[in-house]
């Protein structure tokens, strides 16, 4: 595998800089992102960024009907997890 190692000193100059927490979450993210490279047919993902007006989504050992399905399961977790503390529909009126 080639590399950039120009690139790789200033992304891990970059990384240095972080907070403790900022650095394990950025670990716990690559962890998850390894496994679905190194156990395909245990794991699959969908990484979305973004960065003003631009949406990046990048499929990790899925195609498109899964992607549409990680996407639905994960907008239905958002929903519940937003709603779990809401107080009921009737004090909102």
């Amino acid at each position: 595998m080639e590399t950039d190692t120009g690139e790789d000193a200033q992304m891990m100059e970059a990384l240095s800089k972080l907070d403790a927490q900022a650095q394990e979450h950025f670990r716990a993210i690559v962890r998850v992102v390894a496994h679905c490279y190194i156990h395909p047919q245990i794991f699959n993902g969908v990484l979305i960024t973004r960065s003003g007006d631009e949406t990046v989504l990048m499929s990790l050992n899925t195609n498109d009907v899964e992607v549409a399905d990680i996407i639905a399961g994960a907008a239905e977790y958002m929903t519940a997890y937003m709603m779990h503390d809401a107080p009921p529909k009737d004090k909102f009126n």
